[in-house]
């Protein structure tokens, strides 16, 4: 079971906690990640709270913490996406690392077609 940060009620950090969830299962046009980091931010914080903006959907509990992720994608759910034509990957343009601010620069400036793919270095 995949391991995750989470709140089950709403309150302050005393409702934190790790718990065993269910891997999910994705559905039509979804894909699977592997989630190897995630970012923390406010909003994460103010939904624990039960905070959240007039109009908007309840936050459904258990809760995970992070809502920005990186990780790997499960290559069965992708190859099977674009196997029925639902995924048609097109990258355009690969880049070293360090080029990050530049490609950023491009995309906000509505000159990136396709993904743009940047390539990590190396863990140590």
């Amino acid at each position: 079971m995949p391991l995750a940060y989470v709140y089950d009620r709403f309150g302050g950090p005393e409702v934190e906690h790790f718990a065993d969830l269910p891997r999910p299962v994705p559905g039509p046009g979804d894909l699977l990640v592997a989630v190897r980091a995630a970012g923390v931010k406010p909003v994460d914080w103010k939904r624990r709270s039960g905070r959240r903006p007039a109009g908007a959907p309840a936050v459904a509990l258990p809760a995970v913490m992070g809502g920005e992720a990186a990780g790997t994608v499960i290559l069965g759910a992708v190859v099977e996406l674009v196997r029925t034509g639902a995924l048609d990957p097109k990258v355009t343009h690969v880049l070293p690392f360090e080029r990050a601010p530049q490609a950023v620069r491009a995309v906000e400036g509505g000159h990136g077609r396709g993904k743009t793919v940047l390539e990590m270095p190396p863990l140590a």
